[in-house]
Order: structure tokens, then C-alpha cells, then sequence
């Protein structure tokens, strides 16, 4: 009997210490190596002593900075699932092809900003099912501080006040559309993927070239949002108003869209008058 006993116990302790040999991996895990964007953009923060608030940002500047040279700048504005505390997350999307781009083609500024967690650019109704969005008569406290961070590197920094542009998705799109709508003297070209803005206020937002983008299947934030904004826009008179839809794309219109050199050749060729 206890040779039964022992015999059993054996075969427990071989078992437990393969279990905890197979869980255990035998080499350190390296670490996860940062995005190229991560790798070339300063991690930066505004505080603003008002609100009591911080904003956390990524800015990517020009290698070499002229004298006497303005450069354009690139507002980035992320979706509900990278807001945080982190300032990295945000780069998650679109961060790594705007800057090849850039690097490539057009030195510029680029300001990526994050939301914090229990914060959002714009409120908006949740579920996003039924459209159209209305726009609040304040902008969120985040938004805000959007607003003052680029009033400050208009201030601080080389940039060319007629070739500001503003971009965003999901989350990010609906914000996009709100500034543009609140601000359509500053900004020269807007990018909106896959958001929405109220159509209530696209007299002002028809001041300002747009090129939004959808997936004809997004079960989250759904086409109908961008159509009735093109649809609003163009009853205005103006023709600087384009939709994109990628037909059997989901939420995720953001890939192909930062992925397209056309669309940033787009956005870097406009300029306010």
C-alpha cells in the first residue's frame, strides 16, 4: 500500500513539474520592440492649470528645421480604444504611415494627442445606431485642450498657419468634424475616417476641404453618418467634398486609408487662401 502511495505521489511531483516547465518558458521573453513611430516622436504633455487637466501628446517635428521656413501641421486625433494614460497607445493606428510619408515627401509637423480613459473627444450617443449626430454647444474638456495645444505650436513653433490640417478616426472622426465645424477658418483640409458630424452645422464645416471615408459594412459607426455630412456639405455649393466607401470593409476604414499616398498628397496640396 505504501509502495502504491509513493509510486502515486511520484507521478504527481513529475506531472506538476512538467505542467511548470511547459508554463515557464526556459529564455527571458524580449521586449516588444517600439513602433517606428514611437521611435521618432517626442512624448510630450499640456497641462492646463484652468481645468486642472493634463493632456498627453506625441509630436514628430522636421529633422532639420530652416530658418526663415514654416511647415505644414498634422493634427491625429485616435478612436474610443486608445484613449489612456500611456501617451503610446495612440499610435497604435496610422502614426507609423503618416510619418513615412512625411519623411518621404512633405517635412511637416505631426501632433497625435490621447484622451484620457474616462474621457472622450466628443459625446456622442452609444450605441452609434442612429444618425445624425448633433453637435454640442461646447466642445468636451479633451477637445479643448486640443485647441489650446494647437494655438500654442502655432505660437511656438515654425508652423505655416495656412496649411494646418486635422484628422481623426472613429472617436477621432466625429472630433474632427466638431473642430472643423467650431473652427473653419483654421483649418486648411480635414480628413474624417469613419466618424460623423451634425449636419445642422455644415454651412461652417463647408468652409473647410474635406475627404471622409467609411466602410460600407461598419456595424459600429455606420456609413449613413458620413453620407448625410458629404450630403449636407455638398447642399452648400461646394465641391470639396468627397466620400470614399470601401464596400465590404468593416469599422477598420483606416488601414487602406493611411495606407493611400494619394490621400496625404491630397491633404498636403491644400491651402487656405
Amino acid at each position: 500500500m505504501l509502495k502504491k502511495i509513493c509510486t502515486a505521489s511520484y507521478l504527481s511531483l513529475v506531472i506538476t513539474f512538467s505542467l511548470v516547465q511547459a508554463q515557464t518558458p526556459s529564455d527571458p521573453q524580449p521586449p516588444t520592440e517600439p513602433s517606428y513611430a514611437e521611435q521618432n516622436m517626442e512624448a510630450l504633455e499640456l497641462t492646463s492649470y484652468d481645468a486642472g487637466e493634463t493632456l498627453l501628446y506625441r509630436q514628430y517635428s522636421p529633422p532639420t528645421v530652416e530658418a526663415g521656413q514654416s511647415y505644414p501641421l498634422v493634427v491625429f486625433l485616435h478612436g474610443y480604444g486608445e484613449r489612456g494614460s500611456d501617451n503610446s497607445k495612440q499610435l497604435v493606428h496610422c502614426a507609423d504611415s503618416i510619418i513615412r510619408y512625411i519623411e518621404k515627401n512633405k517635412p511637416a509637423y505631426l501632433i497625435m494627442p490621447q484622451c484620457p480613459d474616462d474621457m472622450r473627444w466628443v459625446r456622442y450617443q452609444r450605441p452609434v445606431n442612429q444618425p445624425p449626430h448633433r453637435m454640442d454647444r461646447y466642445p468636451t474638456l479633451p477637445l479643448q485642450l486640443v485647441e489650446k495645444l494647437i494655438e500654442n505650436k502655432i505660437n511656438d513653433l515654425p508652423i505655416d498657419p495656412k496649411r494646418i490640417y486635422i484628422a481623426g478616426l472613429s472617436m477621432g472622426g466625429f472630433a474632427t468634424w466638431d473642430l472643423i465645424s467650431r473652427r473653419p477658418e483654421l483649418y486648411a483640409a480635414a480628413l474624417p475616417i469613419c466618424g460623423g458630424g451634425d449636419p445642422a452645422q455644415a454651412e461652417a464645416a463647408s468652409q473647410v476641404p474635406v475627404w471622409t471615408f467609411h466602410g460600407g459594412a461598419d456595424s459600429v459607426v455606420p456609413l449613413a453618418y458620413s453620407q448625410l455630412m458629404v450630403d449636407a456639405l455638398k447642399a452648400q455649393g461646394k465641391a470639396e467634398a468627397k466620400l470614399t466607401v470601401y464596400p465590404e470593409v468593416g469599422h477598420d476604414s483606416w488601414t487602406q486609408t493611411a495606407n493611400n499616398p494619394d490621400v496625404w498628397k491630397w491633404l498636403f496640396s491644400q491651402s487656405k487662401e
